[in-house]
């Protein structure tokens, strides 16, 4: 929260170098937002790799609804690393929302 506030200028004025740095700190934590967000600024400055590293971090600590929204940004890149993640985060989401559904149907027919 605090890197996209630093991002957007909410409270203080924006500060794209300080949300980095806030970002990178809940992404070396594990949150797969502060990481997506990081390799998101990372992709609008021209650091493909680097991106595609947090992107991928990102990738491995999400979840159903995370990936979805990871897929549909990386989706439309040229890069097809990129696609390539977004198809997999996709199918990820897709099974994840699937065993959900599972999980809910069998609660109700047990109640």
């Amino acid at each position: 929260m605090l890197g996209l506030s630093c991002e957007e200028g909410q409270g203080p004025p924006a500060d794209r170098a300080l949300a980095r740095r806030y970002y990178a700190a809940g992404a070396e934590a594990g949150d797969c937002w502060a990481s997506f967000n990081l390799g998101r600024l990372m992709l609008e400055e021209g650091e493909f790799d680097a991106a595609l590293i947090r992107f991928r971090r990102a990738y491995d600590t999400g979840f159903a609804g995370f990936w979805r929204r990871l897929a549909e940004v990386l989706a439309p890149l040229d890069d097809l690393r990129f696609r390539a993640l977004a198809r997999a985060a996709l199918s990820r989401a897709e099974a994840g929302e699937a065993a959900l559904r599972r999980r809910r149907t069998g609660e109700e027919a047990a109640s």
